[in-house]
């Protein structure tokens, strides 16, 4: 199978800026040490990618490869298998592969209990992958939420280091959030921080089975979709619908403010309940920059009342933070 991505082309290592949104600097003064050979994988769902810290501290390129979602969970856990198994530095010269392997999920992981539960954008649910992949590959382990893991590298090396009520989310096929509220991550037995499926009002089916869900006006898929509809170009990243917008575009700029008021609706609700400080975005939305935190910061400000209004930033890790957060989480569980 790993001579299956050779030949197709997929599994292609990152430039170097890439590499670098990855800050070996924060990993050199994080706790005074690394561990040896830690690895991360980051499956969502259109994409796995994955990196291993070597013994050395050194951070090897990231892989990344299209995934086949319509495979079933056992051909998946091989596959899976596979693909760690081709990340630069998995097998050192001395012939010793990673201690620990995490791997971050989308929709809802039990951390405790190592399962998945079930998620809207991927079709298995009640998932063993701790054994399966732990056997298969011969080295401990783990899984994790991919927001919360996200979440963990912004705790501890990014914006919400010091924020005891802060939110992390991430854009992309989905909307996640990972919560920390009173100093503390909340993790509701895996159900909480889902906040792709508050109801914005939308008259969409959202694949999670509900109408109305931001997922379905604010993700990725859904601004290519909508934008799509308007114009009949399909297949445009939502990245670069923003670009469009800005260059006057009306029905990229429709699109754009439909999906950026409806987040702001989303992030309304969580601000509201939680008291929130501090939003940071990451995921390939979070690529777009100032194009999504102008338009965002500017319709959360107008539906808060007496509120507290949080600061938003962009994650300094783009949309590389859960492959940050689960390198961190590993280092975490070696201490």
């Amino acid at each position: 199978m790993v001579q299956r991505f050779y030949r197709r082309g997929a599994v292609m290592p990152g430039n170097k800026s890439e590499v670098g949104a990855i800050k070996l600097s924060a990993l050199d003064t994080w706790r005074g040490a690394y561990h040896p050979d830690i690895a991360a994988i980051d499956i969502g769902a259109t994409n796995i990618r994955g990196v291993v810290l070597s013994k050395e501290g050194k951070l090897s390129q990231v892989a990344r490869s299209p995934i086949d979602s319509g495979v079933d969970s056992a051909d998946f856990v091989k596959l899976v298998a596979d693909f760690a198994q081709y990340l630069e530095h998995w097998n050192s010269p001395g012939g010793h592969q990673p201690s620990l392997l995490v791997v971050a999920l989308p929709g809802i992981v039990d951390e405790k209990r190592q399962e998945l539960i079930g998620s809207a954008n991927l079709p298995w649910s009640d998932l063993n992958w701790v054994p399966k992949l732990s056997q298969l590959l011969m080295v401990q382990v783990r899984i994790t939420h991919d927001v919360r893991a996200a979440l963990r590298a912004e705790v501890e090396t990014g914006f919400l280091n010091g924020c005891s009520q802060g939110i992390a989310v991430s854009i992309g096929t989905g909307i996640g959030a990972g919560i920390v509220t009173d100093g503390r991550v909340l993790f509701g037995e895996g159900y909480a921080g889902e906040i792709g499926h508050i109801n914005v009002g939308s008259d969409r089916e959202c694949s999670c089975g509900a109408i109305g869900c931001l997922e379905t006006v604010s993700s990725g898929p859904a601004i290519s979709a909508r934008y799509a509809e308007g114009t009949g170009k399909a297949g445009l990243e939502a990245t670069e619908i923003a670009k469009r917008a800005d260059a006057g575009d009306c029905v990229a700029s429709e699109v754009w403010k439909q999906a950026t008021d409806a987040l702001a609706l989303g992030l309304q609700a969580s601000c509201s309940v939680l008291g929130t400080e501090r939003v940071v975005l990451s995921g390939g939305l979070a690529l777009a920059g100032q194009r999504l935190l102008e338009p965002l910061t500017q319709a959360l400000e107008r539906s808060l009342s007496f509120h507290k209004v949080p600061e938003i930033r962009i994650s300094k890790y783009g949309d590389l933070a859960t492959l940050h957060g689960a390198i961190l989480e590993g280092l975490l569980l070696n201490q």
